[in-house]
């Protein structure tokens, strides 16, 4: 299905990679956060 739609699919892979990226990052920033402290952030 998303071979037959490059142009819809491109976008598409990149907010998700995207998401994916800063999910990451939030997730390290919510572990660090908790044996730091609130004003981790």
């Amino acid at each position: 299905m998303l071979d037959s739609l490059p142009d819809a699919a491109l976008p598409f892979w990149a907010y998700k990679s995207r998401c994916l990226k800063i999910g990451r990052k939030w997730r390290r920033q919510i572990v660090h956060g908790k044996r730091a402290g609130p004003g981790a952030y």
